[in-house]
């Protein structure tokens, strides 16, 4: 994938860096484009986070979080999905691809499949025209 891609990946610091830890010490490695941002929990990601991502340059964000039955905070990817939905529509409505922003829930041990679903998200980001705020901002 092109290196140029800029994923800003927002991920709960508890199941998800540790299915991101074991897939990286399996081998794997996480994609050049994606910057991680680790929060206690994605219900702490506001909907602002994840406009001003698209706002500054990003290509895509997306919020990696526990399962929804698996989270210690209790209801923080409930909250997160809302969150990513509500932007989702935001960019619709200003025709933006709504498919730069995603969800993605993940138990400690998907290692492997974390990293088939954040190189998925960068091949489909990829194939989509540029952001129309890359370089926007610096």
């Amino acid at each position: 994938m092109s290196s140029k891609l800029k994923i800003l990946a927002y991920v709960c610091e508890n199941h998800a860096v540790s299915a991101i830890r074991a897939a990286c010490s399996s081998g794997e490695s996480l994609p050049d484009s994606i910057q991680i941002v680790e929060l206690p929990c994605t219900g702490r990601v506001e909907t602002v986070h994840l406009l001003e991502a698209i706002r500054g340059g990003a290509d895509g964000v997306v919020v990696i979080g526990c399962l929804e039955e698996n989270c210690y905070h209790d209801a923080g990817p409930k909250l997160a999905r809302g969150r990513v939905e509500r932007i989702k529509e935001v960019l619709q409505d200003i025709s933006i691809e709504p498919e730069r922003v995603e969800m993605i829930n993940v138990a400690s041990v998907s290692g492997a499949r974390i990293m088939l679903r954040l190189r998925e998200f960068e091949k489909k980001l990829a194939e989509m025209p540029a952001s129309p705020f890359k370089g926007a901002i610096k």
